[in-house]
């Protein structure tokens, strides 16, 4: 049993080599042998097979929310749980099943906290959860969650600063939007991409001129029902 181990764990080394080379069918193959192998976490192999099957295009990505799901509920490690959700997440909300991604992205935040594992997966369920909820018409709530990610991920406060913008537009608080627009004046975070800043400035410049124009006119704010 000792020798099945250490054959298991030197499959998955050679299935995560495949992986890290971008070769997601032979290393799905690969995980896939390591499933019934003892001294591996079960939920991390589930995991990876999950992101194989998810890399793969002639694949469905049910069957990688099942093998995310099953990797969250086999799994011993609260970081491949949250990456487990979070990817289940991820493709519910492209397939615009807006609720079902919230429920995921919010299982993240809750196991994060529980954990007391504040890392990547936990501010980017943070910014997603909270785009989900703009979508939604959820103003308010996201608003809270984006302004939580500008104060403590600085990797998404450019990100998170826009959509907060687009939510004061949404409900109506031009003044409190127009200060978000002039924040996007200073240069970018050192960890932010400068090509995106760039773009997300142009946008805030556009909403800034629009909002001034409009408030010096008194047109958003005293119009007659």
């Amino acid at each position: 049993m000792k020798r099945q181990s250490q054959n298991a764990m030197t499959t998955f080394d050679v299935a995560m080599q495949y992986e890290r080379e971008g070769n997601y069918t032979r290393a799905y193959q690969l995980f896939r042998e390591c499933l019934p192998a003892e001294g591996i976490d079960p939920g991390d192999v589930l995991f990876h097979c999950g992101w194989c099957v998810e890399q793969i295009p002639d694949k469905a990505n049910s069957q990688a929310v099942r093998y995310y799901n099953e990797a969250a509920e086999k799994t011993a490690m609260s970081t491949v749980k949250m990456n487990s959700l979070f990817r289940s997440g991820w493709i519910r909300m492209h397939e615009k099943q807006f609720d079902r991604a919230a429920e995921y992205f919010r299982e993240v935040l809750e196991i994060a906290q529980r954990f007391q594992e504040w890392n990547d997966i936990y501010y980017h369920a943070m910014y997603w959860y909270a785009v989900v909820l703009e979508t939604r018409g959820r103003f308010l709530e996201a608003l809270e969650w984006y302004r939580t990610v500008e104060k403590y991920c600085s990797e998404l406060n450019p990100e998170a600063r826009y959509r907060e913008l687009c939510c004061l537009n949404k409900i109506g608080r031009y003044e409190a939007a127009l200060k978000v627009c002039r924040s996007f004046r200073p240069p970018p975070p050192a960890d932010f991409s400068k090509q995106r800043y760039a773009e997300l400035q142009e946008s805030a410049q556009r909403e800034e001129k629009m909002l001034e124009a409009c408030l010096a006119d008194d047109f958003l704010t005293d119009r007659k029902p």
